[in-house]
């Protein structure tokens, strides 16, 4: 038998489940947050005097890869969380075996991607919002000044 079929409004579902996860490691890394869920970014934070956006992804699988969204859909010219997103960190949450949770920062993100985007294959997928591609980037491709493992602590 396959595996079962994942629709977009279980990925809605599933992100939303971990939101409580993401909340509780915050407070552990001492930040105050507050939710905005807005198209750019999902967290207002605070640590001291610093107030910064946060993104937040939850995948079900832990991999040695992240996925980059490109285009949310390619329909409507609908651009990816990499192109849009005006927050300053990406949390990326693996939630396999083991769980994996990684801050990335959006600024030096976004400046690799534009770089080096073109050495990444297109992934095309029909299960997100529309037709989306995506690129699957190895986390051991990304430098320390983008990428750092927040969970486990």
């Amino acid at each position: 038998m396959g595996q079962p079929v994942v629709t977009f409004e279980d990925n809605l579902r599933f992100e939303k489940e971990k939101q409580g996860f993401f909340d509780n490691l915050y407070v552990k890394l001492g930040l105050e947050t507050k939710r905005e869920s807005r198209k750019g970014w999902d967290v207002l934070a605070k640590k001291g005097d610093f107030n910064f956006k946060i993104e937040e992804k939850a995948v079900r699988n832990t991999l040695d890869s992240i996925w980059i969204e490109k285009w949310q859909d390619t329909n409507t010219n609908d651009p990816g969380w990499i192109q849009y997103s005006q927050s300053d960190f990406l949390i990326y949450g693996m939630f396999g075996e083991p769980v994996v949770v990684y801050r990335l920062n959006m600024k030096n993100l976004k400046q690799w991607y534009e770089q080096n985007e073109i050495f990444y294959e297109d992934i095309p997928s029909d299960k997100g919002w529309g037709h989306t591609i995506c690129k699957l980037v190895p986390i051991n491709h990304l430098s320390q000044n983008i990428i750092k493992t927040i969970y486990p602590l």
